[in-house]
């Protein structure tokens, strides 16, 4: 026989043998696990015992073994029975454990029990449980809402709600978002499971902006706990995208808040009692001029303010007479105290038309001039649009020739700016300070177009500004006349509202709501919207009504409308006349909920998709309050406050079911619409040539 083949096998028996050999070894080696259903004991009062809770040993190898059960740390809170060595626990055999926790004091505890034997490796279990005083826990929150800030798309920001104990007991907390809100919350479940008594805690929740659907969203963050009387405090949740990037990162940074036009903000209000905190004369009073084509009445206020990010406060005023420049100042939020003031030219001073826009570099755009008040042909060379730094200096300006800038500007979600030349019936466009659109030189045959860019093709387009969509499209409203414009500026429809003038420089806005599809029970897709207002007369000018529009943004066409009963007593107004000009309608603004709110001749009214289950498309009035003549176009807080003022000399308080939450007593006529600061704070212009801040 071959020696070195069999020197060769013997060695692969060897080695064949060996791994058997080892295989077998450690499959025997011995394995222990541990198992328990519960680790957490909860509360339980300093003092006394929890229910006990039970471990098992196993023994998941094939060789027996005595396993040995040893709690590192938690003495004296944590007890174990039995304790040292356990019985000999044979191949697939368990044993049982008791775990009891005895809490010696208040606050968060943790004990580790470890289990050993002899040659395998060691397992261990964490148990805890919070020692909590005798007597109640009393929870308590200074957060009535939290209010996370406009955010990108894809960005986060995370908020604390406080939390505190001011009873006898700990509290023990957990957290959880509620069903039924927006998958874009997110809380912290560890953020704070035991409050002591006299001590403070928070709850940690996270905003996720999504990156497409809808941009305002709602939830409420759950905190339960121990107190007996209050188990559990509901936080409501309000966050929303950041859509307007052309503008400053404020909450109010142009007439009526955002490019949409809702009038609505992110900054909750609840806290706000109505007491003045100062006031600060911009200009001169609104009386001293009249009107060239109302019946002689006296101008007014219309212009609102304007707030930057640092908050610095931006108004327009009339000049000392009509001789005399208006100014554009720049108010300090705490104080009112003036920073700097920019002369407006031409001095006609219906300045008071235009709220300043602050842009997202910081940056003002503001227009001067217009056919409201009576004055002279200055030079001949038109009505001014300027574009200022955040310190007053002039980047750009431009004249028209003519008289007609009367509109806020407005920005576009690519950067371009708008702003509308009432007289010449177009909106022009400018980028890095340059028109791009110029209808005068516009030849439609050439082009190929039905119109050219920014034109509008009838009525008198008188608005306070346009409505943006995320897309760049843009809808403009007045006397009676709504258009829609492609981004390009080619007008894709007009159409008549209700087919009265309107004789009011109104604006739409741009929500996304859900309407009914006929009878209750049915509900459409959510949907975006353009709202129109408008007043309309039945019967020759005797009596005045007010009308709500809900357009289609694609084709102009009726999706929903209704109309208050008209208001009598006004002596058959002559509308032809124009003697309506301040007996009209405010600009629409849209609660969280899809309601709109818009003023009238006799207050603030509000409609909605709901009460009248037989109409495909119900848009019906759902209160009333009553108040002066009302031009103040409406603005509303995330916790859904209305402010808005009166020509009865009243700035009001509205909640969102219609009732008032307080009213702030100026004397003089308001009519210009309120802004929102960021801390709550509301200013607004009268006519006796004041802002005033209240809070």
């Amino acid at each position: 026989m071959n020696t070195h083949r069999f020197e060769s096998l013997f060695l692969l028996a060897l080695v064949l043998g060996g791994c058997m050999c080892g295989g077998s070894l450690l499959h025997s080696q011995p394995v222990l696990v541990l198992h328990a259903a519960k680790t957490d004991f909860g509360a339980v009062t300093v003092g006394k015992s929890g229910l006990p809770l039970t471990v098992t040993l196993e023994n998941a190898g094939q060789a027996a073994f005595t396993p040995t059960a040893i709690l590192l740390d938690g003495a004296p809170d944590f007890a174990m029975t039995p304790t040292g060595d356990l019985p000999v626990l044979q191949a697939g055999a368990t044993a049982t454990l008791t775990v009891t926790f005895s809490p010696t004091k208040a606050g968060a505890h943790a004990g580790t029990l470890k289990a050993t034997c002899p040659g395998c490796d060691a397992a261990t279990l964490v148990f805890t449980g919070s020692g909590i005083e005798t007597g109640d826990c009393k929870l308590g929150s200074t957060a009535s809402s939290l209010i996370f800030t406009p955010q990108a798309a894809g960005a986060s920001q995370t908020l604390l709600v406080p939390l505190s104990d001011s009873g006898t007991a700990s509290c023990v907390v957990t957290f959880a978002i509620d069903q039924g809100s927006d998958t874009v919350f997110t809380v912290d479940a560890s953020a704070a499971s035991l409050i002591p008594v006299g001590q403070t805690g928070n709850a940690s929740v996270t905003f996720t902006a999504p990156s497409a659907g809808k941009s305002d969203f709602q939830g409420t963050l759950i905190v339960n706990s121990n107190d007996l009387k209050n188990p559990q405090l509901r936080i409501p949740l309000t966050a929303s995208t950041l859509v307007d990037t052309g503008y400053a990162h404020s909450p109010w940074p142009k007439w009526h808040a955002n490019g949409a036009n809702t009038g609505r903000t992110y900054v909750d209000t609840t806290a706000g009692t109505g007491k003045l905190v100062w006031s600060a004369k911009i200009g001169a009073a609104a009386g001293a001029y009249v009107c060239d084509n109302c019946g002689g009445e006296s101008a007014t206020y219309l212009a609102s303010p304007a707030i930057a990010a640092d908050g610095t406060i931006y108004q327009a005023g009339f000049g000392s007479n009509p001789s005399k420049a208006a100014y554009l100042r720049a108010l300090d939020p705490v104080a009112g105290n003036e920073k700097w003031r920019y002369e407006l030219t031409p001095l006609e001073p219906t300045s008071s038309h235009s709220t300043p826009t602050v842009a997202a570099d910081g940056s003002l755009l503001v227009t001067a001039g217009g056919d409201f008040v009576s004055a002279p042909i200055w030079d001949n060379t038109g009505d001014e649009f300027f574009h200022l730094s955040s310190t007053g200096s002039r980047i750009a300006s431009w004249r028209n020739g003519s008289d007609g800038y009367d509109s806020n500007p407005s920005i576009a979600p690519d950067g371009t700016i708008y702003v509308m030349e009432d007289d010449a019936k177009r909106v022009l466009a400018f980028k890095n300070d340059l028109a791009i659109w110029n209808a005068d030189a516009c030849n439609t045959t050439m082009a190929g177009q039905v119109q050219c860019p920014g034109q509008l093709d009838s009525g008198m387009p008188e608005t306070f500004g346009g409505a943006f969509d995320a897309d760049g499209r843009s809808y403009w409203a007045g006397n009676g006349s709504v258009w829609g414009l492609a981004a390009n500026g080619v007008q894709m429809w007009s159409r008549q509202a209700l087919g009265a003038e309107s004789l009011t420089k109104s604006a739409p806005a741009l929500a996304t709501v859900t309407i009914p599809g006929g009878r209750c029970g049915n509900a459409n897709p959510a949907q975006l919207v353009v709202f129109v207002a408008e007043v309309f007369s039945p019967d020759g000018g005797a009596s005045l009504g007010i009308g709500l529009y809900a357009l289609d943004p694609a084709s102009g066409a009726d999706v929903g409308h209704g109309a208050s009963v008209p208001q009598t007593g006004f002596g058959g107004l002559d509308l032809a006349g124009k003697k309506a000009l301040h007996l009209g309608v405010s600009s629409p603004s849209v609660l969280a909920n899809g309601d709109v709110v818009v003023g009238h001749t006799d207050g603030l009214h509000a409609f909605g998709w709901r009460g009248n289950c037989e109409v495909s498309s119900p848009l019906s009035e759902q209160w009333h309050f009553a108040s002066g003549n009302v031009v103040s176009s409406p603005a509303v807080s995330a916790e859904g406050t209305i402010y808005f003022g009166s020509a009865d000399g009243n700035l009001y308080a509205v909640k969102s079911d219609g009732t008032l939450k307080w009213s702030h007593r100026i004397g003089a006529q308001v009519n210009s619409s309120p802004a929102i600061g960021a801390d709550g704070t509301i200013y607004v212009t009268a006519d006796d040539g004041y802002l005033y801040a209240v809070r």
